[in-house]
């Protein structure tokens, strides 16, 4: 828990077999006379405006427990179905729980398994029953879970170093919508849900953008709830143009986040989008050595040394932190949309070669392994500054309707430079400005700058190639942590 205070700044737990022990930091809990086998701890933090609860939550016996890190979008639903349940908070993430204890006879697992396809949301949760632990994650893994063993403990945790401090040296990603069972006997996996890949539809561009445009709309609204004050990512690009539209149309306020050197690509970008918008923008601008100073923080929060993570991760990690200061704890990013609708150059070549097939079992491809290329790096530089990741893009309906649509909708043909041809449709049809509409994609390592510092810093430091550089800032911050 100390090892991931971090992720909750404002409570914590530890349930050792059915005593709960809180605090409000993990360093402060009073474990003296705590006797068990089984552990199972949490922090969390408190979105203003939301009831104020603690984990772990029960069900009407007091016999499941859980624990979650996320929140699920539909619990009106689920409830409406549990009208004999007794529950004892507002919160939404109760529901899950009196849900697996609807389903719940012998099995936990088998109970868990069946109560996921009825959850809509992003979520990493477990659940003790008294005998053992059924930990899962969402079909499209933008929450993290990580699990390994040894010869003393089994394991679960929303990061690897936590496992890494406790001497786990094999972690193990459990795989989006997977099932994880954990007891005396060890760790063993099984299939939970996961994506189904849809069957594309004919339509035309203003058909698939307008029904685009609506299932966009439910999806921000799901998970915007009643938060009235958010955060946009914002690159002046479409993707975050959409969101950050779609979200004043439901009512709340929306400042619009950029993070880039002075002069960068996306710095301009964005401000001259953000003022035809409309919006209230900030603009953090970085200096060398702030780079210099984000890069240990950055490489311990996502804890990998990957030149491509770490250099898309650091300005979303300043975009979060300032975020933070300026006391919003949510932040909307338009991730997901390049993988749904061929928003990277790199699909060109993939058409040319493959056709409009190939093309299509591209981009669901990167939909199956976008958890771990960009949400697990994504999840961790937002909550490490106690600020919610919403994507509405990687809603799993969202997903559905994006797939239906036709290659060719998204992409003309090899020699297409805007591509996302059909997310630019429904851009219009909200009225976005044509330079967001018209904008190319533009990477954002390259757009705020990132790259050309990092570049810079290993020169500095003595280092020909930045991946050698950034492996040694990682030994370092995990120098004196056993893995």
């Amino acid at each position: 828990l100390v090892e991931m205070k971090h992720r909750g700044l404002d409570s914590a737990c530890i349930l050792i077999n059915n005593e709960a022990k809180r605090a409000e930091k993990p360093d402060e809990i009073d474990l003296y006379g705590s006797v068990g086998r089984t552990a199972l701890g949490n922090v969390q933090f408190t979105i203003p405006g939301k009831e104020s609860y603690s984990q772990p939550l029960e069900d009407c016996t007091g016999r499941l427990k859980l624990i979650i890190d996320g929140e699920i979008d539909n619990d009106r639903e689920i409830k409406s179905g549990l009208l004999n349940h007794r529950f004892q908070t507002t919160v939404s993430n109760e529901a899950i729980v009196h849900l697996v204890e609807k389903n719940y006879a012998l099995d936990l697992a088998q109970a868990t398994r069946i109560s996921l396809p009825n959850l809509l949301g992003t979520y990493a949760f477990a659940i003790y029953d008294g005998k053992e632990i059924v930990a899962t994650r969402d079909s499209v893994g933008v929450k993290p879970l990580y699990f390994g063993e040894n010869n003393e403990l089994v394991g679960f945790a929303s990061e690897r170093k936590a496992l890494w401090k406790l001497g786990i040296r094999n972690v193990r990603t459990l795989a989006p919508g997977g099932i994880l069972s954990l007891s005396m006997e060890g760790c063993q996996t099984s299939e939970g849900i996961h994506l189904i890949r849809p069957a594309v539809k004919s339509s035309t561009t203003e058909e698939a953008a307008s029904k685009l445009r609506e299932t966009l709309y439910e999806a921000v609204r799901r998970k915007l709830k009643d938060f009235q004050n958010v955060a946009v990512a914002f690159s002046g690009g479409v993707d975050s143009a959409i969101i950050a539209k779609l979200i004043a149309a439901l009512g709340a306020k929306v400042t619009l986040y950029t993070v880039g050197f002075e002069g960068s690509y996306d710095v301009m970008a964005a401000t001259q989008t953000a003022k035809s918008l409309n919006f209230n923008h900030v603009v953090r601008l970085l200096t060398l050595k702030d780079v210099e100073e984000y890069l240990p923080k950055v490489v311990y929060t996502i804890e990998d040394a990957d030149p491509m993570k770490i250099e898309i991760g650091l300005p979303l990690f300043a975009t979060a932190e300032k975020a933070r200061s300026d006391g919003i704890r949510v932040i909307f990013s338009g991730q997901g949309s390049d993988e749904l609708f061929g928003g990277y150059s790199r699909y060109l070549r993939v058409l040319e070669e493959y056709g409009y097939d190939g093309l299509q079992n591209r981009l669901w491809q990167d939909i199956l392994e976008i958890s771990e290329v960009n949400l697990q790096r994504d999840e961790a530089v937002t909550t490490a500054n106690g600020v919610e990741l919403k994507v509405p893009f990687l809603d799993v309906n969202v997903i559905h309707i994006a797939m239906t649509i036709h290659p060719s909708l998204k992409i003309q043909d090899q020699n297409d430079k805007l591509r996302k041809r059909v997310l630019r449709k429904t851009a219009e049809m909200l009225e976005i400005p044509s330079e967001a509409v018209e904008r190319p994609k533009k990477a954002v390592q390259y757009g705020s700058g990132i790259d050309k510092a990092i570049k810079m810093l290993a020169i500095k430091n003595g280092y020909k190639h930045i991946a050698a550089y950034l492996k040694a800032v990682f030994d370092q911050v995990f120098a004196d942590l056993s893995r």
